[in-house]
């Protein structure tokens, strides 16, 4: 009677291992962890993007997974097991996000068929689980591996598709066949132009342009091709030499001087040019010029200098005059002309030198007084008076010798201080005379040494003051 209990206890446990590992083989939505746990009543959810997609073999496919319910502190995980259904055939990337970043999200995974799977319909799932709560939710995709079909070759692309050339260009074109899936297909292409005239293609896709127009090259396979389009432009014109013009186009000069010149070469469109000139002066006496454009003037007169280059030529015109004489000092004037003085006066001398042509010149000259015993001049020519007589004062540099001004020297006036005129009274008349050159200095025209009435080489207000003092008096 033990034996057969024993033997009914045993019966029952391998009963219920059976129930526990078919119910672990086979869990659904409800079941935890793959179906190891009975889980609390359910609050996750996944779902995806797809539920069913046809795949061709070697072909990899998006999956976009959207869970909630989750919850990172609870170490919630999105995975793709291996030892369910077909995840290991198909190996999800990734296969697991652990713990997921929030309690609710989406992940995109990529599946790749293997180029191995025979032809049928897979399943592949993926879980939302959460380990201390023991909960799983899933969802499952069927991936139906079609036959593989036969690569057809479907289209070609040209590339570049458009271009523009110059004429005597060339351009390079390459052609990329695809199959109906778009997969790159290996085959050989023939290549055309619609318009040889205007450029030709060759077997390899090079393409030289010939003249100005526009064509289409064609890669052909069939009845399958891929065309490019190609606008041929003519060349540039060659540019030609047709003007040179000189600068400065015309120019003054001293003889002894210089003057650069420059050439500007210009094409048949204005366009500057980079060329040689020649150089060439139409009178060498007058001036040279160099092979770099530097012109000297050599003597008074006109020349032309010239740019040139074959035929095409520009001009300059240079007139070079003498150069201004050097100025010889040719007159010296002293004035006051004249002076009556009284022994122990002065009277102030100024000289006046000029070249040939009576411009002022800047000069020293050697003051003499012919008679030292009545008077002598100084360096700046100040006259002192010193006895009664007469004496000539000159200026001279050189062999310039000035005018003799004659110095008459009195030891006592015998005449009237004021007395302008010299008419033995002092009135209206010499307040004329005095009015008529105030102001006047030494080498002024106007200027009259009788006015200055106290030698001191300009008629102003003292002089104006000592005929106050005498003004009526007569002998």
């Amino acid at each position: 009677m033990k034996g057969k209990n024993v033997s009914l206890g045993l019966t029952i446990l391998i009963a219920a291992l059976l129930l526990v590992q078919s119910s672990m083989a086979y869990p659904t939505k409800e079941t935890a962890c793959e179906g190891c746990h009975s889980p609390p009543p359910n609050s996750m959810s996944i779902t995806t993007d797809i539920t069913s997609i046809t795949v061709s073999p070697g072909e990899s496919f998006n999956v976009v997974a959207t869970w909630g319910g989750g919850d990172p502190a609870a170490n919630t995980a999105v995975k793709w097991p291996n030892n369910v259904k077909d995840n290991a055939l198909f190996t999800p990337t990734p296969k697991l996000i652990y713990p997921v970043p929030s309690i609710s999200g989406s992940q995109s995974f990529t599946l790749t068929t293997p180029a191995t799977a025979a032809p049928g319909l897979y399943t592949v799932r993926v879980y939302v689980s959460n380990g201390p709560k023991f909960e799983t939710s899933y969802q499952d995709i069927a991936v139906t591996v079609a036959t593989a079909s036969v690569p057809v070759l479907t289209t070609i692309s040209v590339s570049p598709s458009t271009v523009t050339l110059l004429a005597g260009a060339t351009q390079v074109f390459t052609a990329a066949p695809k199959d109906q899936n778009g997969n790159p297909m290996v085959v050989a292409v023939s290549w055309t132009s619609s318009n040889t005239t205007v450029g030709n293609v060759d077997a390899s896709g090079l393409f030289t342009a010939s003249a100005a127009g526009t064509t289409t090259v064609k890669a052909e396979n069939g009845t399958v091709s891929g065309t490019a389009t190609i606008t041929v432009t003519a060349p540039a014109p060659t540019p030609v030499l047709t003007t040179i013009s000189v600068s400065p186009a015309t120019a003054n000069l001293i003889a002894g001087t210089t003057q650069v010149f420059t050439a500007a070469p210009k094409d048949q469109n204005g366009n500057p040019m980079d060329v040689a000139v020649t150089w060439t002066s139409s009178n060498m006496t007058v001036g040279n010029i160099d092979a770099s454009g530097l012109f000297t003037a050599s003597a008074a007169g006109t020349t032309t200098v010239k740019a040139e280059n074959g035929t095409v030529s520009g001009t300059a015109t240079i007139t070079v005059t003498a150069p201004a004489p050097t100025p010889v000092l040719t007159t010296i004037s002293v004035s006051p002309a004249t002076a009556n003085l009284i022994a122990g006066t002065t009277q102030v001398f100024t000289a006046a030198p000029k070249d040939q042509n009576g411009n002022p010149m800047d000069v020293a000259v050697t003051w003499t007084s012919s008679n030292t015993t009545v008077g002598n001049v100084d360096a700046s020519g100040l006259f002192s008076a010193s006895a009664a007589g007469t004496t000539t004062i000159t200026a001279a540099n050189g062999s310039i010798v000035s005018n003799a001004v004659t110095v008459t020297v009195s030891t006592q006036s015998t005449k009237l201080i004021g007395d302008i005129n010299s008419d033995n009274m002092v009135d209206y008349r010499d307040l004329g005379m005095l009015g008529a050159c105030y102001g006047l200095s030494i080498g002024n025209a106007g200027y009259n040494a009788n006015a200055d009435l106290n030698n001191d080489g300009i008629v102003n207000y003292k002089d104006l003051g000592m005929l106050g003092a005498h003004y009526g008096e007569h002998i």
